[in-house]
C-alpha cells in the first residue's frame, strides 16, 4: 500500500516522525513522481494490532506536524 499526505514536504516530515518515533517502520518512494509512504500489511502474521499500532503512529505524527512543512 502507498499513501501520501498533501505536500511532498508534509510526506517526508510524517515518515520521518513515524520512523524516529520508532515503532513501527515504512520507507518512503516515489511514485507518479510524487513522494509517498510505504506500509505492507500483508503478511500472514501480521495481527490486528500491529495494524493499529501502525495508524496511530501515522496519527500521532500528522497531528504534531503543521501542515507546511518546510524542506530539510
Amino acid at each position: 500500500m502507498l499513501f501520501r499526505f498533501e505536500s511532498d514536504d508534509r510526506t517526508d516530515g510524517v515518515l520521518r516522525a513515524v520512523q524516529e518515533a520508532g515503532d513501527v517502520w515504512m520507507s518512503g518512494t516515489i511514485w507518479d513522481g510524487r513522494r509517498a509512504i510505504r506500509l505492507s500489511v500483508s503478511n500472514w502474521q501480521t495481527e490486528d494490532e500491529e495494524v493499529d499500532l501502525a495508524l496511530d503512529a501515522f496519527r500521532t505524527a500528522a497531528s504534531q506536524l503543521p501542515a507546511h512543512v518546510p524542506a530539510r
